[in-house]
């Protein structure tokens, strides 16, 4: 058991240093020697504890989340999804797989999760810090002109279909400065930003692209970050 914990704690050190905040859709595992490591944690489910068995597969799977194992955080999300915290990354898996409705249904299957008002708060500090009023402000009058120029916008795949810069990006942006964070409205921002070709999203976005690129894998990050420690607290408090 102590070798198994050191085990998490070494994983965590890892997964901490990384440099830059996880891509919205990663395509390859971050570290692949992780994944034998994190495998090694199926060791502490040798108990009859319901509860500590699923906090054991709840941490399973968000180590592979973070880690860009996506696959392999699915097939254990699989085994959780009795489980609001399991269902909450099971959300964040298929987002990031860009199955957005997918996401979004699990989204609902998590409900109300204690963690949504850490990630909001911790939400409208970064966005208050880092000053997005001004990149909404820039964002709408950006907007505004293209729409002067009615410049030609191709279509994507999202069911709300963008014609020109979209002010609901900014309306939903400019909800989180106040405290107002849900997961699933999170989505629809990424999937109308990744959704897009890169013609289309330099339309959509103008200069503010990549200030919007850094904003959403923040928010994103943030979100991870948050139900990562109340999965760690669940972990423990389920002995």
């Amino acid at each position: 058991m102590i070798d198994l914990l050191h085990t998490i704690n070494s994983i965590i050190d890892k997964l901490a240093a990384r440099e830059q905040p996880q891509e919205l859709s990663p395509q390859h595992i971050w570290r692949p020697e992780l994944e034998d490591q994190i495998e090694q944690l199926q060791g502490l489910l040798q108990t009859t504890n319901e509860k500590q068995t699923t906090a054991v597969l709840t941490l399973i799977a968000a180590l592979h989340l973070r880690n860009d194992s996506l696959h392999t955080s699915h097939s254990y999300a699989q085994q959780i999804e009795h489980d609001q915290t399991g269902a909450y990354w099971h959300g964040i898996m298929h987002r990031m797989e860009e199955d957005y409705w997918n996401a979004k249904y699990w989204f609902r299957r998590a409900g109300n999760h204690p963690v949504a008002a850490v990630i909001a708060k911790r939400a409208a500090q970064y966005m208050l810090g880092k000053n997005i009023p001004d990149l909404l402000k820039h964002m709408n009058q950006y907007g505004s002109e293209q729409d002067a120029q009615n410049l030609p916008v191709e279509n994507h795949s999202s069911q709300n279909v963008i014609t020109s810069f979209d002010p609901a990006f900014s309306r939903v942006l400019q909800s989180y400065t106040s405290g107002n964070w849900n997961s699933s409205s999170f989505t629809d921002l990424v999937e109308m930003y990744t959704g897009s070709t890169q013609a289309t999203s330099a339309t959509l976005f103008g200069e503010s692209k990549q200030l919007l690129c850094t904003l959403l894998t923040d928010l994103q990050q943030i979100e991870i970050i948050a139900l990562f420690e109340f999965t760690l607290k669940q972990l423990q408090w389920n002995e």
